[in-house]
């Protein structure tokens, strides 16, 4: 009780229930208040600290100050092979990235993802009107930031022009938004039709990882082939975190894709995808292994699937030479290294299997 005076306003008040003998004798017991010597609350009277108590307290460990030897041992580290990102200015910002990725959501999604109000046809205009405003501000810092750091130039020569290079990126994306709209639109429409649990449209876009893993790919690669360097693998690496599916932003992927579970799910940074093909959860669209990976840099090193393949769950398909014709099916848990003709199917024969009745 003593410890809601404050919030009982005015110090007449307090005056008042000081002369309230049971109230008194409360605030005398109480530790943590204490009375002037006249007997009542001192005008400025407030919450005091407690007195020391004897009981022990947590214990503290002694930290222990760096020497400045160790100090001038990390500082005095080879310029050559030190990371060129002790300016902050240097490098964009993952939490930003994240937020690119929300305000884009909330424009291609419209009332879905919005912000403690409704969306309805007389405010819609006004409500995407804020948000690209918002989001073509947010794009373009950003832009500018991976730009600079991807020359490692901060004259301020190199300053302006990325400044400028990332205007014109920023309002090329803002432009490829409807188009990407669309793509997403399609993708929601094949899990409607590839998944007999579908509920509805807003079902799928608020629970199904392999929707926001392909929303998120979709942003990114817009980046990427904007050539954005940095960005685009902040957010797949966002995506994989969120949605356990892997997409390099450069991969290729047509219309319509439908993941269904979405986890585990890896496609690689050359692989090509075509239009209507549903991947089962646990497929990878692979490279084969190199001893020096950094030779295969920019070579086509992961397969191509063309339109209307169907990939069961567990299933790798590695090599950049590997084709997976128009059609084809290719059953769970099979590794393919050799291209498969159109309309055909890929499986591994049936293993025998064992019965015998369980123990009591």
């Amino acid at each position: 009780f003593a410890m809601s005076l404050p919030l009982m306003g005015p110090h007449r008040v307090w005056i008042g229930l000081w002369k309230d003998k049971a109230i008194r004798r409360s605030l005398q017991r109480s530790t943590r208040w204490q009375s002037s010597p006249g007997g009542m609350l001192d005008k400025g009277a407030h919450l005091r600290p407690r007195p020391a108590s004897r009981v022990p307290t947590t214990y503290i460990p002694h930290v222990i100050t760096p020497t400045e030897d160790l100090v001038e041992r990390l500082v005095k580290l080879d310029i050559k092979s030190r990371p060129l990102h002790v300016d902050v200015f240097g490098l964009p910002r993952r939490q930003i990235a994240q937020e690119i990725l929300h305000l884009v959501r909330k424009i291609v999604f419209p009332g879905i993802f919005a912000d403690n109000h409704r969306v309805n046809d007389s405010n819609l205009k006004y409500h995407l009107g804020m948000l690209t405003s918002e989001l073509k501000q947010v794009v373009e810092d950003q832009v500018t930031r991976a730009i600079l750091h991807s020359w490692k130039d901060t004259s301020p020569k190199a300053s302006q022009e990325c400044a400028t290079r990332a205007k014109k990126i920023s309002l090329d994306f803002l432009e490829a938004l409807p188009h990407l709209r669309q793509m997403l639109q399609e993708d929601v429409d094949a899990a409607m039709h590839g998944d007999p649990a579908a509920r509805g449209h807003e079902e799928i876009i608020l629970c199904y990882p392999g929707i926001e893993a392909i929303f998120i790919y979709r942003v990114a690669n817009t980046l990427h082939r904007l050539a954005v360097p940095l960005i685009p693998r902040i957010m797949s690496a966002y995506a994989h975190s969120r949605t356990a599916v892997d997409i390099h932003p450069g991969a290729t992927i047509g219309k319509a894709i439908f993941m269904d579970h979405g986890t585990g799910i890896v496609i690689g940074e050359t692989a090509v995808v075509g239009r209507n093909v549903k991947l089962f959860h646990g497929v990878t669209l692979g490279s084969i292994s190199y001893q020096d990976g950094r030779t295969m840099a920019g070579v086509k090193r992961h397969p191509t699937i063309e339109d209307e393949v169907t990939i069961y769950a567990g299933a790798s398909i590695l090599g950049g030479g590997t084709i997976i014709g128009t059609g084809a099916t290719i059953g769970g848990a099979v590794e393919v290294t050799t291209s498969v003709p159109p309309g055909h199917m890929v499986y591994q024969p049936p293993l025998g299997l064992s019965f015998r009745p369980a123990k009591p």
